[in-house]
């Protein structure tokens, strides 16, 4: 049977939304294991790290869910980089108050697999099926962004990481 150029069109386009909606869902899905691990790998507090916007304003301590990522507000999906924010919130020491870092992590679709890039480093992780393989490295990475905020003059990171400083209030 002979199919029209049209009918491969459509066949293309039935694979590519096949294939979006595979990699959309496998984002949203590992998005939320990455943060559940993070905190696991930190040792600190449960909530240390959170999910949070990639770009703009943000509170550590709120459950943004979707909004998380960057496409969250967009009906129509295309296979491209997601990109999530993880707030890394660390309590001072000295005081009640908190110091926070965000690092972007980035889903890349590359040839039927998902590449995760973390911060500015270009360091990558190709995500496996058995995630738990590589969820060690990933926070590994995470934890460098993080260290690496801090080692930076404060306005060297921007655009790559956003430290927030919350000191304890004084009393009147």
């Amino acid at each position: 049977m002979t199919s029209t150029k049209y009918e491969e069109l459509q066949a293309l386009t039935k694979k590519y939304g096949e294939e979006t909606l595979v990699f959309y869902e496998y984002v949203r899905a590992i998005g939320p294991q990455i943060v559940t691990a993070y905190n696991e790998y930190l040792g600190g507090p449960k909530r240390a790290a959170n999910a949070v916007p990639p770009d703009g304003e943000f509170e550590p301590d709120v459950d943004y869910n979707d909004s998380a990522f960057d496409d969250w507000e967009h009906s129509t999906k295309y296979l491209k980089s997601i990109s999530m924010g993880i707030c890394t919130e660390i309590g001072n020491q000295s005081d009640e108050g908190a110091t926070w870092v965000r690092t972007l992590i980035k889903f890349q679709p590359s040839d039927g697999a998902v590449i995760l890039l973390t911060g500015n480093s270009g360091k990558k992780v190709y995500l496996q099926d058995d995630l738990q393989a590589v969820m060690d490295d990933v926070c590994e990475l995470i934890f460098q962004d993080t260290r690496e905020a801090f080692s930076l003059e404060l306005d060297e990171a921007r655009g790559r990481s956003q430290i927030g400083f919350a000191p304890n209030p004084r009393p009147s």
